[in-house]
């Protein structure tokens, strides 16, 4: 996702990602999730705590479906709600544009926030029902406290502050 965020930001999608990817991103999610229950259901998983252990890893093609079904709702998810959010957020009140400025910023760094939070709750003695709405809640907040503050990946507004670097010119540079 990093790097997906990182060459993204070279197509201006930290200023603007633009309808017909918002809109794919939207139909794949959706999509997504409203087939993964029957998808299952068809998979012949009633029971997850039981017939979903050949979906949790190994050499399955169940394994595979996951893998394929979390790439799917990762990015296309992640996408789709950061173009939501600069909808949305960016034509509301001021902390709301503090947050939609901070929207691809905490796209692009999701993963280790979520790794790190994930690691340092680790010895927490709780069950990951507990754990991993904490590790969401708190990730959510520091992904996007964390990407309003990365200069190279908020969004400005146009001609404030170059989110890349300028296509270098044929021109000699002045000495």
């Amino acid at each position: 996702m990093f790097v997906f965020g990182v060459i993204t930001a070279h197509h201006r999608w930290d200023r603007h990602i633009p309808d017909a990817i918002h809109r794919g991103c939207r139909t794949a999610t959706l999509a997504t999730l409203i087939l993964l229950p029957p998808l299952a259901l068809a998979a012949g998983v009633r029971d997850v705590a039981t017939d979903a252990v050949a979906f949790l890893g190994g050499p399955h093609p169940q394994a595979l479906a996951t893998a394929a079904v979390e790439g799917v709702l990762v990015v296309t998810g992640s996408v789709w709600l950061v173009g939501l959010a600069e909808r949305r957020l960016g034509k509301a009140g001021r902390r709301a544009r503090a947050w939609a400025r901070g929207a691809f910023g905490a796209f692009v760094i999701q993963g280790p926030v979520l790794m790190a939070l994930a690691a340092a709750l680790r010895g927490f003695d709780a069950p990951a029902g507990v754990k991993a709405p904490l590790v969401a809640a708190m990730a959510i907040a520091a992904c996007f406290w964390i990407g309003a503050r990365l200069p190279l990946v908020t969004a400005r507004p146009h001609g404030s502050h170059r989110a890349v670097a300028p296509p270098p010119t044929d021109s000699p540079r002045p000495t």
